[in-house]
């Protein structure tokens, strides 16, 4: 067991290490509410699509590409104009979260068979599962 984590370790390349650092960096710095985090969340986002491009990974690469948007969107928000009031909080009730869900499930089925049919993804539905729920709860967000 160790031995196989010292390996994955080990077969991270530095492209991936500087693309966690960069997510970190981001994560900490939006935490305190500092505007700089967008600028690292766009270029974690920009490594991360080539980590996953070169992986087989289409819907984690166009993820990424979303992620850069939402990230350029962020950092506008962020800056601000004086008539702009914050965002209220809101609770979903169970039947949105379950639509939601199914939502989803569809996109995932569809992109999935679309990008396999391609044969341009290692595993397609995964792919593309965590993709379109990634949407979900980065648009939730």
């Amino acid at each position: 067991m160790t031995e196989a984590i010292v390996a994955a370790i080990a077969a991270v390349t530095p492209l991936e290490w500087l693309a966690v650092a960069l997510a970190i960096a981001y994560l900490l710095l939006a935490i305190r509410q500092d505007p700089r985090c967008w600028a690292f969340a766009i270029a974690s986002s920009a490594l991360y699509f080539m980590v996953f491009l070169r992986a087989g990974l289409v819907m984690q690469s166009a993820l990424q590409v979303f992620f850069i948007a939402m990230a350029l969107y962020g950092w506008r928000q962020w800056r601000g104009t004086a008539t702009m009031a914050p965002a209220p909080i809101r609770r979903w009730p169970a039947q949105r979260h379950v639509l939601a869900m199914l939502a989803v499930g569809l996109a995932t089925l569809v992109n999935g068979a679309l990008v396999g049919q391609e044969g341009a993804g290692v595993v397609p539905y995964a792919d593309a599962g965590v993709a379109w729920a990634s949407v979900l709860t980065t648009w939730l967000v």
